[in-house]
């Protein structure tokens, strides 16, 4: 199998009052456990015992190319409450794959206003529970 481009890929969410468009890069962080150090002063041969704890998500960070003809979120939307979002690969298949999860648009940062280049915004999610990913076919 062949690499796969990002094209195509969008980011919604089931709030009508969030929409990102114009979208130019969304970053999707794995999944970490937690490492716990159960070691005791008796551990044999002085291995260290560990065990998995909780997981934690990162948040996911999208990239916008600003347009003030577009419907965007704005600065009031940040820490409000957490709507479904989806995200869709193009998998140029009968269905795609998808990232689903809870969340909540946590920063908004605008970025470098110069003469040369394109206004970007860049928001941050943080997901507040667990993410599905579903394989396409």
């Amino acid at each position: 199998m062949a690499g796969q481009l990002g094209f195509g890929a969008t980011i919604v969410t089931d709030a009508a009052s969030i929409v990102i468009g114009n979208v130019k890069k969304i970053s999707i962080p794995g999944v970490a456990a937690e490492v716990i150090d159960i070691t005791t002063l008796s551990a044999a041969g002085r291995v260290a015992n560990k065990i998995s704890g909780k997981k934690d998500t990162p948040d996911i960070e999208v990239v916008a190319v600003y347009d003030d003809t577009a419907s965007i979120p704005k600065i009031t939307d940040v820490g409000g409450a957490a709507v479904a979002w989806t995200i869709t690969f193009d998998d140029f298949t009968s269905s795609d794959s998808t990232i689903t999860f809870s969340g909540y648009i946590s920063s908004l940062s605008v970025g470098e206003l110069s003469q040369d280049g394109v206004i970007e915004l860049t928001y941050t999610i943080t997901i507040t529970g667990k993410a599905t990913f579903t394989l396409g076919s």
